[in-house]
């Protein structure tokens, strides 16, 4: 079945001046009104149709009859499959993301110790100096985040043209050439929330550190 968006409709009468009724092949497009319908619409149809084109009884059916749920069914196989690869490659993508954002939060806690020293001697708060290195791991994040968004929007475009236009994939014309901008925020929000998770264990170490001995560091 062709996909959707290549088919046009136009009268039988024009169709058959402009190209002749015999040298291509005819689809009509019948809507049954409600799924429970759809029995007895495919059932007449099929009557229909090797009446009018004088099927024997017995004789297998010259004509082939289509439905959009064949359709359906299809692109939600699609969309599992995507959906099972992308949840494979972003659970990958947080634990490897997670670990190096965690060790570089470990790196700058240890190079602002004398820092984080002397902030406390001037009365910091433990609480303070947590939501400082929170905030910086989430905004190392989110610039992370910010800078992918025109990869992956070139990754998506570039992918749907070779499938749609160069190797004449029609199933990929469901695939939207440009990533909603509901998907950007939530991949935003994801990467706050990895951020956070990933520096929580610096943070805590740098707002536990003891201000005499973080004022004696050195590199």
């Amino acid at each position: 079945m062709d996909f959707v968006d290549n088919q046009v409709v136009i009268p039988l009468e024009s169709f058959r001046s402009t190209v002749g009724l015999f040298e291509r092949s005819v689809s009509v497009g019948i809507k049954s009104g409600s799924e429970r319908m759809l029995d007895i619409v495919r059932t007449e149809a099929v009557g229909h149709m090797r009446a009018i084109r004088n099927v024997p009884p017995g004789v297998e059916d010259d004509f082939s009859i289509n439905e959009t749920q064949a359709f359906d069914e299809q692109v939600k196989n699609i969309r599992i499959g995507i959906w099972i690869v992308g949840m494979g490659l972003t659970i990958l993508a947080f634990i490897v993301g997670s670990i190096g954002i965690m060790n570089i939060m470990y790196v700058s806690v240890t190079e602002r110790t004398k820092e984080i020293g002397v902030r406390k001697a001037i009365g910091a708060r433990r609480s303070s100096i947590l939501l400082q290195f929170l905030i910086e791991s989430s905004l190392l994040c989110v610039i992370g985040a910010l800078i992918a968004f025109p990869f992956a929007q070139l990754i998506v475009g570039s992918a749907r043209y070779v499938a749609v236009d160069l190797l004449n994939q029609d199933w990929a014309s469901v695939v939207s050439p440009l990533i909603p901008l509901d998907l950007l925020m939530i991949a935003v929000g994801v990467s706050i929330v990895v951020g956070l998770l990933a520096g929580l264990l610096p943070a805590i170490k740098a707002s536990r550190l003891d201000p005499v001995e973080a004022l004696r560091y050195e590199q």
